[in-house]
């Protein structure tokens, strides 16, 4: 696609399935050329929080793990406030079409 700078060009990895090429370029891409590549100008960023960062959705929105959010947070603050800082100032910021995601992360579920 014209436009998107710093894309690093696809090594064709033998045996390798097309999902899985993709993933190994993706390794090699850090987070700013990762969001200049796939994010859009308007793709926005909740700031000191880069090592929560899980993903970005196909609207260019960039996805928090909200429990690496909370555990940040815990640093400064009881458990009890920074689950309120959270939900009330970064997850309850809503800032347009951009505004990122955050999600809780399952580690297991009982059926």
């Amino acid at each position: 696609m014209e436009g998107r700078k710093g894309h690093q060009e696809k090594k064709k990895i033998e045996g390798a399935k097309c999902g899985e090429v993709a993933l190994e370029q993706e390794k090699l891409m850090d987070l700013g050329d990762y969001i200049e590549i796939y994010g859009d100008e308007g793709t926005l960023k909740a700031d000191g929080y880069d090592d929560c960062i899980i993903g970005i959705d196909s609207h260019q929105r960039i996805v928090y793990n909200q429990e690496k959010i909370i555990n940040k947070l815990e640093q400064d603050m009881p458990r009890e406030e920074a689950i309120e800082f959270f939900f009330y100032n970064i997850e309850g910021a809503n800032v347009g079409e951009y505004t990122p995601i955050y999600i809780h992360l399952f580690t297991s579920v009982e059926k």
